[in-house]
């Protein structure tokens, strides 16, 4: 979301503390007024809270907490509560960084929360892929361009994870009810997957999500999902047992 689309609605209320001295400490505080935006998504939050620091090593350190945040479709919805981001980097190691992110959905017993790790980043192949993925994402759907785009995308993609990109999942947890930790090492394609719990918490996040992205009916969605676990069950790896689901991957670790 960008604010300052004329769409988006909010008020901000920033601190900066700086030391006038190079390599440089930066510290912002930073607190927004209720963020609210109209669009193909629609979008209402509470005020949130910023705090970004930059060490002299080069450490970086952003956290967003925000009470509520709504997004709205046509017939599908997202109410999310005690909203919390935070992303971190080592300025020993500036191609680590770990991405935390925190909330309660609507409804739900526990929290969710996703901690995500990568190591081996390549700053200048890291901008590349996010370039091309910018430029695909602009690019008219279905058009040669668009095509094109995409190939650009998977090259860089390819360049980024031959450089040493590995990825931990520790772990992701939804509504207390379902959790899956992993690893991968995208150039030797190792990927290591294990976790499980109810398929209901993971129907809970999934349709909406979907919903509120491609605009498909919630009951169509919800579905799709059923087929989609029905298939799942008949694939290696995966495990549905009723209303559970246990995944290992690779299959042959499974006990």
């Amino acid at each position: 979301m960008n604010l300052a689309d004329p769409d988006t609605r909010t008020e901000l209320d920033v601190m900066v503390d700086a030391v006038l001295d190079w390599p440089m400490d930066l510290h912002v505080d930073a607190t927004s007024g209720p963020i609210q935006r109209r669009d193909t998504v629609a979008v209402d939050a509470a005020p949130a809270q910023l705090a970004f620091t930059r060490a002299r090593d080069g450490a970086v350190d952003l956290r967003l907490v925000g009470d509520r945040l709504t997004l709205n479709r046509t017939g599908a919805a997202l109410v999310l509560r005690d909203v919390s981001l935070h992303l971190a980097t080592d300025g020993r190691d500036p191609g680590q960084a770990t991405l935390s992110l925190g909330t309660r959905r609507s409804g739900a017993r526990a929290a969710t929360r996703l901690q995500f790790e990568v190591d081996g980043i390549v700053a200048d192949r890291a901008a590349a892929w996010t370039e091309a993925l910018v430029a695909a994402l602009d690019a008219p759907p279905r058009s040669t361009s668009a095509s094109l785009a995409w190939v650009g995308v998977a090259s860089a993609w390819e360049q980024l994870a031959r450089a040493g990109l590995s990825m931990r999942l520790a772990p992701l947890a939804l509504d207390g009810r379902a959790e899956l930790t992993g690893r991968w090492h995208p150039a030797d394609n190792d990927l290591v997957l294990d976790g499980g719990g109810e398929l209901s918490a993971v129907r809970a996040w999934l349709v909406p999500i979907f919903a509120l992205a491609t605009g498909e009916p919630v009951e169509t969605l919800r579905e799709e999902f059923a087929l989609q676990v029905d298939a799942l069950d008949e694939q290696a790896g995966v495990e549905v047992d009723g209303a559970r689901f246990r995944v290992r991957w690779p299959p042959e670790t499974a006990r």
